[in-house]
């Protein structure tokens, strides 16, 4: 097992990363001058993974400078070898499929700031894909497999809860040039009713599972939220947020992806100036105080 850079890179490990096993080998690897530690993303060996890693790269060129969204730092692609890597910030926290576990086992719910923040920090993401921040000349960007999996944690500050890194860009394709082949259709649990015919409103029913999982602490979507709403754990208001991107009956107008800014207003207006509790992250336990 060694890197496809081994000039530059040592491996430590190989990982499991989202669901997308299929379609790339994952290392955890440590460059040899910086320290730093990467993820490195191996394409398999044929000229149809190669076409998509192209494709990958691309789009997280495009999307580099979008917030709360993970950097590329090096790639390359030989096709007369059939061969490509890709290199990603290492999310240390681990990813949200991880923290919903954990507090799953110990039936801790996540305390709500949290959970609004990481939806915020997600809205914020998806709507840099789909409208690169206004850029007049900007290719719309559909992710096309948000779940948990692929939300990564990542903590720049060691007093502060992490922020969402949103990865696993593997089925992304461009809007308005497609180019969806049959390995690139994402978790099957967190696809949309119009998939295979994706948009930007599939990426926000996408959002709306991600966070049902989270909030209902349970690694596939749950078929309703109506137990957490009874529960009173979280507040009426930012629970409905939620069932109405995920379309459940019964909620608010169903938003669509224009909408994601009335949504983060939305979501914010329901945090708690004061608050405190715990995360339980792939590195440990975390104790959050925070006042406005």
């Amino acid at each position: 097992m060694s890197s496809n850079d081994p000039n530059e890179f040592d491996v430590v490990r190989r990982i499991t990363v989202g669901n997308e096993m299929g379609r790339g080998k994952y290392l955890l690897v440590r460059h040899h001058r910086n320290e730093r530690f990467y993820i490195e993303k191996n394409f398999e060996r044929s000229k149809a993974r190669i076409r998509a890693a192209e494709q990958e790269i691309q789009i997280l060129l495009q999307a580099r400078e979008g917030p709360y969204i993970s950097k590329i730092k090096n790639y390359f692609t030989d096709p007369q070898e059939m061969c490509g890597s890709i290199w990603m910030e290492y999310p240390w926290e681990g990813s949200l499929s991880e923290l919903i576990m954990g507090h799953a086992e110990k039936c801790l719910p996540v305390y709500e700031r949290f959970c609004s923040i990481l939806f915020q920090q997600l809205a914020l993401a998806v709507d840099f894909l789909h409208r690169g921040g206004g850029a007049l000349d900007w290719a719309p960007i559909m992710h096309r497999d948000i779940s948990p999996k692929n939300v990564w944690l990542k903590r720049t500050d060691p007093d502060r809860a992490p922020t969402v890194q949103l990865s696993g860009f593997g089925c992304a394709q461009w809007k308005h040039n497609p180019q969806i082949e049959a390995h690139q259709g994402g978790d099957p649990d967190f696809r949309p009713p119009e998939y295979p015919n994706n948009d930007e409103f599939s990426d926000v029913y996408q959002m709306g599972q991600t966070m049902a999982c989270l909030l209902a602490l349970a690694e596939r979507p749950p078929l309703s939220l109506r137990d957490v709403v009874r529960s009173g754990t979280y507040t009426r208001k930012f629970v409905e947020i939620v069932r109405a991107c995920r379309r459940e009956e019964g909620a608010l107008e169903s938003p669509n992806s224009m909408m994601l800014p009335d949504l983060l207003l939305g979501a914010m207006r329901v945090l708690d100036p004061d608050y405190e509790g715990d995360l339980y992250l792939s590195d440990g336990p975390f104790h959050n105080t925070h006042s406005r």
